[in-house]
């Protein structure tokens, strides 16, 4: 069996896992409500506009060869 270590909180609480070949265990946000899906898609947003966000993409590449 495989420990996931969780290495990235988003605001929206999704938690982002380098291990294995990158992991993502979802937010308790409901995105059938809009206004939860907004606060979801913003963190996702600001996320993937970070230097941390193509950082963690080399980091699953390095680690996963």
């Amino acid at each position: 069996m495989v420990c996931r270590t969780y290495d990235i909180v988003l605001d929206c609480g999704c938690m982002l896992s380098l291990d294995g070949g990158g992991g993502l265990m979802p937010c308790y946000y409901d995105v059938c409500s809009s206004d939860e899906y907004d606060k979801h898609s913003k963190a996702w947003d600001k996320y993937k506009n970070s230097p941390e966000y193509k950082e963690h993409q080399k980091e699953i590449i390095e680690r996963n060869k």
